[in-house]
């Protein structure tokens, strides 16, 4: 797949072809007369594979629609290597909108932010056309802690939420992050930050059925399955970090900032049942974004982002136009829209708010990629609100009339 799109993309792919055998559930896996060991599991084991390959060699993927929800003993040995196999190449989960995620893009971004202290809730939903549900939610917590002084720290915490496959696969994770920023010069200001991560990553084994669990006739879902739970989740601990650098003027350009940052650093082991081969790959990236005058009201927005996170890459360009409505001074609203694509993979539009404090907004990705068989073009939709606090500094000065 072009794109870092999270394990939905690659866990996923495999899954289709992991569900090509289309048993339902209460329904026998096969006729009482054939045995256990059928040409059914075997071809369904080579799909699967064939669907990996296809992923790895074209780096498009299967975006797949859901987990088998049978597992013999037969091939469950290779249900556990597919899904550390795509594990291993698996990439991270996203957000279309950049801008509200900040943690996910680069920590250094969070201590340069404007605000004082915002709260951002996001969440999105993938792939509406297809039969299971792939959704993503985070909440990010963010304080600059030495407001209208030329130095200081800034932190941040997320949590994120990311199942895929109608729940059967899940990715969690709570990220902090911790950063110092220095003024150079009256426009410039540089920011560094590191941001560890604890998460962890399961499959659901109780929403599949196993071959224990079906008695030579029927399925009985109250038979013990055989496999502990244990040995389909994983834990993690990785490392990030990033630096950025802000200008600032009243010209035309209004506002720059470049930013490079790398995510597990560590390449942490989280493969299943403890495999080595299931480590987390480094996600590298590089960002410019510019807010330049566009009127008396107005103001254009640009954002370049590039992303790597082993074969996979993403190239993200976006562009828009913020409206600042007049004479409603009291509640400074603002109307925005911004247009992208993600090349090779969607292109997106996304519409916010801004209104006393709080932005609302929304974006809607329409798929481009090889997945449009599945999605008719459809992509996903994705809401979310932010509430800033920013400081209205006392003046330096004050200057004292004569009269009085």
């Amino acid at each position: 797949m072009a794109h870092v799109k999270g394990l939905k993309a690659t866990w996923c792919g495999s899954a289709v072809a992991l569900c090509s055998h289309g048993r339902l559930r209460g329904q026998p896996l096969w006729p009482s007369t054939q045995p256990k060991q059928t040409r059914r599991e075997e071809v369904a084991v080579q799909a699967a594979a064939r669907a990996v390959a296809k992923h790895s060699a074209a780096n498009t993927g299967l975006q797949g629609l859901l987990i088998c929800q049978f597992v013999s003993r037969w091939w469950r040995t290779a249900l556990i290597v597919l899904l550390n196999f795509t594990l291993s190449t698996a990439q991270d989960m996203h957000f279309t909108q950049v801008p509200m995620s900040a943690w996910q893009i680069n920590p250094a971004a969070q201590v340069l932010m404007p605000e004082q202290t915002r709260a951002t809730l996001q969440h999105r939903s993938q792939w509406l056309s297809v039969p299971v549900a792939y959704t993503t939610s985070a909440l990010t917590v963010e304080r600059k802690w030495h407001a209208g002084k030329k130095a200081g720290w800034g932190s941040g915490l997320t949590m994120v939420s990311d199942r895929a496959g109608d729940g059967l696969l899940f990715n969690r994770a709570i990220a902090a992050t911790v950063g110092y920023s220095q003024t150079l010069t009256s426009k410039f200001e540089l920011a560094a930050a590191f941001q560890p991560r604890l998460g962890s990553r399961g499959v659901d084994i109780n929403r599949l059925s196993f071959g224990e669990q079906y008695t030579g006739e029927l399925y009985d879902p109250s038979l013990p399955t055989g496999e502990p739970d244990a040995a389909w989740r994983v834990g993690y601990f990785s490392m990030g970090g990033g630096a950025a650098l802000r200008y600032r003027n009243t010209g035309l350009i209004k506002l720059a900032e470049i930013g490079v940052a790398g995510y597990h650093l560590n390449t942490p082991q989280a493969g299943f049942r403890n495999d080595v081969t299931g480590n987390l790959q480094r996600r590298t990236n590089m960002y410019v974004s510019v807010v330049g005058q566009g009127g008396a009201h107005g103001e254009w927005i640009a954002l370049l982002l590039w992303q790597q996170q082993g074969v996979s890459v993403e190239t993200l360009p976006m562009l828009g136009y913020r409206y600042h409505v007049p004479g409603l001074q009291k509640w400074s609203p603002v109307v925005s829209f911004e247009t992208g694509t993600r090349l090779g993979d969607a292109v997106f539009g996304v519409f916010s708010l801004q209104f006393a404090g709080f932005t609302w907004s929304y974006s809607y990705d329409i798929n481009t990629s090889a997945f449009e068989t599945a999605t008719n073009r459809r992509g996903g939709s994705e809401f979310a609100l932010r509430y800033q606090v920013t400081p209205v500094l006392a003046p330096k000065t004050i200057k004292v009339c004569p009269v009085f």
